[in-house]
């Protein structure tokens, strides 16, 4: 495992040395999505959901198209943009691109522009997923983590047709991958061409392949999906850092391949933050498995540039959550009404 540790080590300087330079990294991506053929039980279902969504039946053109594409499957190609900003103690992603609109997954012209801001602090990651124009409708979820946040699988929403995941995020942005659900190195053993995590976590399994002293390659599987990455090439100067990735997802419906270069690497930028006034729906005081579990709440409140202390956010949850209308900051929380700080 000698390989793997002076490969951590030297990935980790690569990380501090962009945390330290406040870089922004730059990505594009492109890739398509083989949608399998299902049953008609499901294409019923999905003609209803959108009707329901609608509040009004669908015609007779727009339900034969679903149920041609769910009976058939489609082919749907996807693209965007990724950006990770790097600053002393956080990580912020965004990604645009352009998500599918309920009822027209089968016609990409018609889908609408989509951004997703993931944060990820030491120990929390904020997700906040919108469909430009429908900004007001958006809520941004908080969920407590193990540290480092960005190792460890949170449920995020992003509004993307590719389901990114806690392997992307640390890929993208220069995190050292043999890190990935806070291992390390001697949490590893060696099985033919592979280095296998050992337990890293219920239904899940990880493997890296090496080449040239740094992992070329990795096998990741979770309940929900089993994907394969290649680095095809890293950064001249910053030699961890992976410049252009391929990935290929399988889903229990789905087939996915993507391509990620990149563009960009710059220095002094500004890491983005959740606008104010956002709703924000707080999973901290659940575990990581039950935040969004069906029938939980967290504690809601409007955002005010930073998260609220754990002593604020159990008052809040004893008021069932609901900021309403800011108070002075010196001013003391009653009524259900407070400002954060």
């Amino acid at each position: 495992m000698e390989t793997l540790w002076q490969w951590r080590a030297e990935a980790s300087q690569t990380l501090r040395s962009l945390q330290a330079s406040k870089a922004k990294l730059v990505w594009r991506f492109s890739g398509e999505a083989q949608e399998f053929p299902r049953p008609e039980s499901v294409a019923e279902e999905r003609v209803r959901k959108v009707e329901r969504s609608r509040g009004y039946a669908l015609p007779e053109h727009r339900v034969r198209a679903i149920r041609e594409a769910v009976l058939q499957g489609a082919r749907l190609e996807f693209a965007g943009t990724v950006s990770v900003s790097h600053a002393p103690k956080r990580a912020v992603v965004e990604i645009e691109t352009r998500a599918p609109v309920l009822g027209l997954e089968d016609y990409p012209d018609l889908w609408l522009p989509a951004k997703t801001l993931v944060e990820f602090g030491k120990d929390y990651c904020i997700d906040y997923a919108y469909v430009l124009g429908y900004q007001s409708f958006a809520i941004a979820h908080v969920y407590k983590t193990p540290a480092p946040a960005i190792a460890h699988p949170a449920p995020l929403e992003v509004g993307c047709l590719y389901p990114f995941g806690t392997v992307d995020f640390m890929l993208l942005s220069g995190t050292p991958i043999v890190s990935v659900y806070g291992s390390r190195p001697d949490d590893y053993a060696q099985e033919g061409d592979a280095l296998v995590l050992r337990r890293p976590s219920d239904g899940v399994e990880f493997a890296l392949v090496l080449g040239g002293g740094r992992p070329t390659g990795l096998r990741w599987a979770t309940e929900r999906l089993r994907a394969a990455y290649t680095l095809e090439a890293f950064h001249p100067d910053l030699r961890q850092l992976p410049t252009q990735i391929e990935a290929t997802i399988e889903q229990l419906h789905r087939r996915i391949r993507a391509a990620f270069t990149l563009e960009q690497v710059a220095n002094d930028a500004v890491a983005p933050s959740l606008p104010k006034g956002v709703s924000v729906n707080d999973f901290r005081l659940s575990s990581i498995k039950g935040a969004r579990a069906s029938g939980l709440t967290g504690v809601f409140y409007a955002w005010r540039g930073r998260l609220p202390s754990a002593w604020r956010l159990r008052w809040l949850a004893r008021w069932r959550g609901t900021i309403s209308y800011p108070r002075s900051s010196d001013a003391p929380c009653n009524g259900g009404s407070c400002t954060l700080s």
